[in-house]
């Protein structure tokens, strides 16, 4: 749970406690470029109140793979070592 805050931690640069679309955009350019390419598909597949914004609950759930029970999505999790480059 430590490694995942950190990581959303360093991702959430604004510091607001959560990720917008643009945000985790940028983010993700300059913390993981290889899947940055998949930016929209993946804040979508975490984004589990479809919202707009990612939480650090959403976050959580996404890298320990419970997001395809609660949105249905295929897309697998973001691994924990891609997203802090």
């Amino acid at each position: 749970r430590d490694r995942a805050f950190r990581m959303f931690t360093a991702l959430d640069n604004e510091g607001r406690g959560f990720l917008d679309l643009l945000s985790f955009q940028k983010a993700l350019a300059g913390a993981c470029p290889p899947a940055a390419s998949r930016a929209c598909e993946i804040f979508h597949d975490m984004d589990q109140s479809k919202a707009g914004m990612v939480t650090i609950a959403d976050f959580e759930a996404y890298l320990m793979g419970n997001y395809g029970r609660i949105t249905g999505s295929l897309t697998p999790g973001l691994s924990t070592n891609a997203a802090v480059g």
